[in-house]
């Protein structure tokens, strides 16, 4: 026999009994902001009608972009009152009043601010007839968690400590599972909101017709025209040949908020060959043609031809954009890419000024010529970045910086320093005490650099475009693919002047120390500090990186990974021989990417596209990974790890000694389409049995890029929820050119809207021109 129609502890007892899986994200511990609707019925000119704190919906928008300015016109003139008068309504009793109770019409919009953590009371309160009060079944919109049910009036004095942040409900918002909270009779419901990730306008609506406006509406779009070209540059005082875009050398700096697209229409004006543009840490979700992968996400830019980079930027961050073939970034192809929060957000910290700072390596031979040595037989490495001449040394070296700029980029297009007298600096345009600017370090090309400011702590904030809990260092760790935000105190003498040093670190360098001065206006630049610049640690002192790694934690309030995997890869990272030619090789495999990009044919089930032969996921257990391998010999191979639709991945990175004894090399690893979190670092190899236990499942930090450490290993753990054909690889770029990477696919039939110019080479071109009428 069924309950009674009315037996509503049965269906509290059920409702209470629905609490997330063990894994789940957690709501943060905290609100920004907190809304009570009372739920009543009324009557407005006789007709009964339900309202929310005395109000009624009056009209449902439906937005278009077109539409989007006059309708924020139309809204912020008719916010919604606020439920002041709450706490002293009685709920038990009929509208006081009676028939005779009368509520206002209402149109107006909750302005959410974006990445906000909002909390929902939903009040219930007696209908219009004595002793009545309804069931409500809310339904949010693109939102999830549910954290109590409570009966009578809320009161944040005696609830707030009812409310379950541990194990509350909610839906998986990649799956489209929506929550629906209950309102029991006479009681409560309190929803809170998690910190959105949106990067559109969305119109949330409850039941009951409250709209909720978010102010990714003031979002846009920016366009940019971009030619890429070789051209004659010398920022160091030696001519060369760099890739350029629009005659600007790094490129131009895009500078967008979140929630924007993106829109870059690119030129290969390069007359030989093709080109591509990665938008690095930049996940592309909805466009993962975008991605400005040659072979794994589109074709190359043919020369002579345009293509359309359209994506929105969904979070922000400090990112950068390079080539992603061949070896063009090592020819220069490069440039920032700010996203500052969305309008109306701040940044969780305080600060003065801004200042983009791009390191990257410097190369007097041609990218073609490093391409042709790294695929030659014999091998030839092609060593480091070139120093300048002895006497143009100081002052300059790699990372040459302009003169008093409030944004700068290393290896500026604007200056050149050939001397001594024109000694280059960091210049902060006005010095008060405490001044703080906030420094966006990036690093793009080879391997490891340290970068200490003389006499100045600095405070990491962000890494990747994730915030992190806040530490204090005296010098940046950084390595390819990497960027960072640190704030800065000029707490200083003003009267004099610091060095700021970059020093090579992973690599026994010969490249001297590289100089420039940190200057307090308005002291002369070219006065030289008085101390000498900072010692770095020895190149090969990994304690040294590791401490430094292992205390990038996240935020408190960041997403926290789910607790269990359900699948594991290992990688075994190996320097190898192929027919005699150097490789490196992912458990005994060297990627060569295919001619047909992996998009579209996985997209349209293309045979003899790739290799279908699923990639080794794991090594054999007795590998010695601290001696050179016994058998150095390897494969090629363009094989894909197929991971399940929002399947939790673990990767391990497992490094090992390379072709010659005692050497092993630091690898920073890259994931494209996702954050992922680093769950640990580990000395010799990784034991499931032992090692398990040591990942930090509490406050990992969410990166792209990661580093792995000589004769250790490295864990990552990531959700599969960008469909899409996506690269993993070493970000040192001679590596991956090497063969150092695999790819990975997910959802690829869920990808809608591929321009067909993307995929125009190979047998894809073959499979579109069959489909045109």
């Amino acid at each position: 026999m069924s309950p009674l129609w009315n037996d509503y502890n049965q269906s509290k007892a059920f409702s209470k009994s629905v609490l997330s899986l063990m894994g789940s994200s957690k709501p943060p511990a905290n609100h920004d902001r907190r809304i009570i609707l009372l739920n009543t019925q009324n009557r407005i000119d006789r007709p009964i009608k339900w309202g929310l704190s005395t109000m009624f919906q009056s009209y449902f928008l439906r937005l278009h972009s077109k539409e989007q300015s006059s309708i924020l016109e139309r809204v912020r003139m008719t916010t919604p009152f606020h439920p002041r008068h709450t706490h002293k309504t009685i709920i038990s009793g009929a509208p006081e009043g009676g028939h005779k109770t009368v509520i206002s019409w209402h149109g107006g919009v909750y302005m959410l601010h974006m990445n906000a953590t909002i909390d929902v009371i939903l009040q219930n309160a007696n209908a219009l007839n004595d002793k009545f009060s309804e069931i409500h079944p809310w339904h949010f919109h693109d939102h999830d968690w549910l954290l109590a049910y409570r009966e009578g009036k809320f009161e944040p004095q005696k609830d707030e400590a009812k409310l379950n942040l541990k194990n509350q409900p909610r839906g998986t918002r990649g799956l489209s599972f929506h929550m629906f909270g209950y309102l029991d009779i006479k009681g409560c419901v309190v929803l809170m909101g998690p910190r959105t990730k949106a990067s559109k306008a969305l119109v949330l609506r409850f039941s009951l017709s409250i709209l909720f406006l978010e102010l990714g509406l003031a979002s846009r779009v920016r366009h940019f025209k971009w030619e890429t070209e070789y051209m004659f540059w010398s920022p160091d005082c030696i001519e060369n040949v760099v890739l350029g875009i629009n005659g600007q050398f790094p490129g131009p700096t895009i500078r967008a908020r979140a929630g924007d697209t993106i829109v870059v229409d690119l030129t290969n004006k390069l007359h030989t060959e093709g080109v591509v543009i990665h938008w690095h840490g930049i996940r592309q979700f909805g466009s993962p043609w975008a991605d400005g992968t040659a072979s794994i996400s589109q074709c190359a830019i043919n020369p002579g031809e345009t293509f359309e980079y359209r994506f929105k930027v969904d979070k922000a961050g400090t990112y950068f954009y390079h080539g992603h073939l061949g070896m063009q970034r090592s020819a220069g192809l490069y440039g920032l890419l700010i996203v500052d929060v969305a309008e109306g957000e701040k940044e969780p910290f305080h600060y003065d000024g801004e200042y983009d700072l791009l390191l990257s390596d410097w190369w007097h031979q041609s990218s073609q010529k490093q391409e042709v040595s790294l695929s030659s037989k014999p091998f030839r490495w092609i060593g480091e970045p070139q120093t300048p001449p002895q006497k143009y040394q100081r002052g300059s070296l790699q990372s040459l910086l302009p003169y008093c700029t409030k944004k700068f980029n290393v290896l500026t297009s604007k200056f050149v320093a050939c001397n001594i007298s024109e000694r280059i600096s960091i210049c902060f345009a006005s010095f008060k005490e405490n001044f703080m600017p906030y420094i966006h370090p990036h690093y793009l090309t080879t391997t490891l650099l340290l970068l200490p400011f003389q006499d100045h702590k600095l405070l990491v904030v962000e890494a990747d475009g994730n915030y992190v809990q806040p530490f204090l260092v005296d010098d940046l760790d950084i390595y390819s693919g990497e960027s960072y935000s640190v704030l800065l105190t000029t707490n200083q003498d003003p009267t004099k002047n610091y060095y700021v040093s970059v020093s090579v670190r992973g690599r026994k360098p010969n490249t001297p120390q590289g100089l420039t001065i940190l200057n307090y206006v308005p002291t002369s630049a070219s006065v030289l500090p008085t101390s000498p610049p900072p010692i770095s640690p020895l190149w090969n002192d990994y304690n040294h990186s590791k401490a430094f790694s292992k205390t990038v934690l996240s935020l408190m309030g960041s997403p926290k990974p789910p607790v269990n995997h359900d699948r594991r890869i290992f990688l075994l990272n190996t320097q190898n021989k192929i027919e005699g030619y150097t490789k490196w090789a992912l458990n005994n495999v060297s990627l060569v990417l295919p001619p047909t990009p992996y998009l579209g044919a996985i997209k349209y089930r293309l045979k003899g596209a790739y290799d279908n032969s699923i990639p080794p996921e794991t090594f054999p257990g007795d590998y010695n990974i601290m001696v050179p391998p016994t058998n150095p010999n390897s494969t090629y191979g363009n094989g894909i790890y197929m991971l399940g639709m929002n399947t939790i991945v673990d990767v391990i990175l497992q490094n090992a000694n390379a072709l010659d004894e005692n050497t092993s090399e630091i690898h920073p690893w890259h994931l494209h389409g996702h954050d992922f979190w680093v769950l640990g670092y580990g000395e010799g190899k990784f034991d499931p049995q032992k090692d398990d236990a040591k990942l930090n499942l509490k406050n990992p930090p969410l990166r792209n890029t990661a580093i792995i450490f000589p004769y250790g290993w490295t864990a990552l753990r990531f959700m599969a929820d960008n469909p899409g054909v996506w690269a993993f690889h070493c970000h040192i770029e001679p590596h991956l050119h090497m063969g150092m990477g695999v790819i990975f696919a997910e959802g690829v039939e869920h990808v809608k809207n591929i321009p067909d110019h993307a995929l125009a080479c190979g047998l894809t071109a073959k499979f579109l021109m069959k489909q045109e009428p």
